[in-house]
């Protein structure tokens, strides 16, 4: 490499002009240093003012060093002090050095990382206005996490977020806490599901009279109009967004919830507001006052303090979701086999029946007739109930459904039947038992420790992505904020540089200057101290040596003795 640096200096001096010099393809003396990874002639070519221009194909020698990945020449190019102005004329262009970094050599980055990075320019060379943070959207694109991860990236985020992001945050969650209480405001004045809504005449007849003042006053129709203002608002914003988007839109399921919500609001204004006083319309009443709250719950989703736990609860739920296949076949086989193990006969049927017949059916159940005389007797109108309700296969699964989250109501009368052999409650106890122990064992404890220990086990997991998506929703969320500021409102917010200054005392100045005085000595006499002991450390190595290798030491001696006699 050194030989080629030479070549290249014996060249210039022979003719000079071979610096800028090109072939039939464009290509400079740059170029071949970038392709060929010397990273010495590229240091030699740009010292001596060697032009930056592209070759025929519009490339130029740094895209050949960073898309070839070669790692010794494009760490020559970004630490030369040209390298600001490779910066500048390339810039906001497809070739841009940052954007090619961030998808090939993302380790370098690591080297020039600042606040240049992060947030480019207003305006670029050619006066063309920059997209803001479209670094920080290539690293969520190619997934450069350790490049989000790193402090000053989250320092910048945080510097937004402090100087704008919290109270526009502020503003939209403000403005949804009026709309929801709105909303529920509403949807509480609504003519209650207990109505019969079957009869028409008799439904207006009961609001005219009962529910007009509160139904029909003119407070909650303005808190209507409101919402019906503020919604089709809304919808009107989405609208464009799709315009805008088109289908990159629709791929956030976010935006799918937005739309209902807002669809279902409109509706659902619209309709009390004319006053349909219908079944449909107090339902519909319930669901939109219940999105409203949930649609609140994620706009609190980008929040810096607690988004991450709304985010974490999503992958949980997620991560437990995908236990449900196996719940419900765990679910539709105990259910099924409940309702036919645990089951009365039907006692109104068989006393309808004339004496006669009662005597022809009396064979058909297991000690059915003796069960209508004693056994009946004996069963509480609790425990008859708790065994008609798995009479009906819908009431059977939400009971099972409800054993499976932890009510085992049915215990205490399983055991009571098998003990005491009560054949008109459970005619086959002993089976019914082995099947209610097979039960609690595949269900409270194998499934229930399954969802547990997936649950804390991927919560690690869910706690790192939650931090990645969330910065990837701030990124997101700040940069259409800064999309659509004005560009004079956007200089300001604009961060090239922040002065991070620690926190001092609010002490007088003689007091302040005699702790900083009694802090310096402190941390003089330590380093006094770590010097004493490695001197003596030292020593003591030096003394060993000399042992083993058995030098003896030299002593001198001063003779001190008293010589006045003399001379």
């Amino acid at each position: 490499m050194q030989e080629n640096v030479e070549a290249c200096r014996i060249l210039l001096e022979i003719n000079p002009t071979l610096l800028n010099q090109t072939n039939y393809d464009g290509i400079t003396a740059l170029h071949i240093a970038a392709i060929r990874n010397n990273s010495r002639t590229i240091e030699y070519l740009l010292s001596n003012g060697a032009e930056i221009k592209p070759d025929h194909n519009g490339l130029y020698f740094s895209n050949y060093a960073i898309t070839r990945q070669n790692e010794a020449a494009v760490k020559e190019i970004v630490l030369h002090e040209r390298w600001p102005e490779i910066v500048e004329l390339l810039s906001n262009t497809i070739y841009c050095p940052f954007k090619e970094l961030i998808e090939y050599l993302p380790e370098i980055c690591l080297t020039l990382f600042d606040f240049s990075i992060l947030q480019p320019p207003l305006k670029n060379r050619n006066r063309q206005p920059t997209e803001p943070l479209q670094h920080l959207k290539i690293m969520i694109l190619h997934k450069r996490d350790k490049l989000l991860a790193h402090p000053l990236c989250e320092m910048f985020l945080k510097v937004k977020w402090m100087m704008y992001g919290r109270w526009i945050h502020l503003i939209i969650t403000v403005y949804y806490i009026i709309l929801n209480s709105a909303v529920t405001f509403s949807c509480l004045r609504q003519v209650p599901l207990i109505m019969d809504y079957n009869n028409n005449n008799q439904v207006d007849h009961c609001v005219q009279n009962l529910y007009s003042q509160t139904n029909e006053s003119s407070f909650n129709r303005r808190i209507l109009i409101f919402i019906l203002f503020v919604s089709l608002s809304n919808m009107f914003t989405q609208c464009l967004q799709i315009i805008s988007q088109r289908v990159k839109y629709f791929k956030h399921w976010n935006n799918h919830f937005v739309l209902i919500f807002q669809s279902l609001l409109i509706i659902n204004s619209v309709i009390s507001l004319i006053g349909n006083n219908q079944l449909y319309s107090a339902v519909l009443a319930i669901i939109v006052m219940f999105i409203a709250w949930m649609n609140l719950l994620l706009q609190m989703i980008r929040s810096q303090d607690f988004g991450i736990f709304i985010i974490m609860f999503i992958h949980v739920t997620a991560t437990v979701a995908k236990l449900l296949p196996l719940s419900l076949y765990l679910l539709i086989g105990f259910a099924t086999v409940f309702r036919q193990l645990i089951q009365l006969p039907d006692e109104e049927v068989f006393t309808s029946l004339s004496d006669n017949n009662k005597i022809q059916f009396r064979n058909c159940f297991i000690e059915y007739p003796s069960s209508l005389n004693h056994s009946m007797n004996n069963i509480t109108k609790i425990n008859r109930r708790q065994f008609n309700m798995l009479s009906d296969i819908g009431l059977t699964f939400f009971d099972t459904l409800m054993m499976m989250m932890g009510e085992y109501k049915r215990t205490k009368i399983i055991i009571q039947s098998y003990l005491e052999d009560q054949v008109s409650a459970i005619p086959y106890p002993k089976l019914t038992f082995i099947f209610y122990i097979a039960f609690i064992i595949l269900i409270p404890i194998t499934l229930i420790s399954l969802t547990i220990g997936l649950a804390v086990g991927d919560i690690d997991k869910a706690r790192r992505s939650a931090a990645q998506e969330l910065i990837y929703r701030q990124v997101y969320w700040l940069d259409s904020l800064e999309a659509n500021l004005p560009r004079w409102l956007y200089a300001k917010v604009c961060v090239q540089k922040w002065l991070l200054k620690p926190a001092r005392p609010n002490l007088p100045r003689y007091e302040r200057s005699r702790q900083e005085l009694n802090k310096t000595v402190e941390l003089l006499n330590q380093r006094l101290n770590i010097i004493y002991k490695k001197l003596e450390w030292f020593n003591y190595q030096l003394h060993q040596i000399m042992q083993k290798l058995s030098i003896q030491t030299m002593e001198t001696l001063l003779d001190t003795g008293s010589y006045d006699d003399v001379g």
